[in-house]
């Protein structure tokens, strides 16, 4: 999950300018605009002190992350995604389905005995033995 996230992140956020506005500027308020006096962005991880935005890549970077993962992640996504494939195939044609072969009531061994003498030889309606 976490490949697929960095993949995710690393495709979005390369070769963006993110800049900061309103709650996240330092010196915010009534009297101050965006982007003038001296503002920086603050709570924004990867934003440099005085600066009034930052990159995608300085982001990424901030998060440990990295463009050139991408083509990586995404390879440890599909291998996963075909063992877990390969794994399902394999197990489920393991299964019996009560259909396949067999009886669907299986009577203990100990108990079959007296079943036997139960049935009366001349009873017409008894199954054949």
């Amino acid at each position: 999950m976490a490949c697929g996230f960095e993949a995710l992140l690393g495709n979005e956020f390369h070769g963006r300018d993110i800049f900061c506005y309103g709650p996240n500027m330092i010196l915010n308020g009534p009297g101050y605009i965006d982007g003038e006096g001296g503002q920086s962005c603050a709570g924004v991880i990867g934003a440099e002190p005085g600066e009034a935005g930052l990159t995608g890549d300085a982001y990424l970077a901030a998060m440990s992350f990295s463009l050139s993962h991408i083509w990586r992640n995404f390879g440890i996504i599909c291998a996963w995604w075909v063992s877990f494939i390969a794994l399902t195939i394999f197990f489920t044609s393991k299964w019996k389905l009560l259909g396949e072969g067999g009886r669907k009531l299986l009577i203990p061994r100990e108990k079959q005995h007296k079943s036997k003498y139960l049935m009366q030889p001349g009873d017409e309606e008894a199954p054949a033995i």
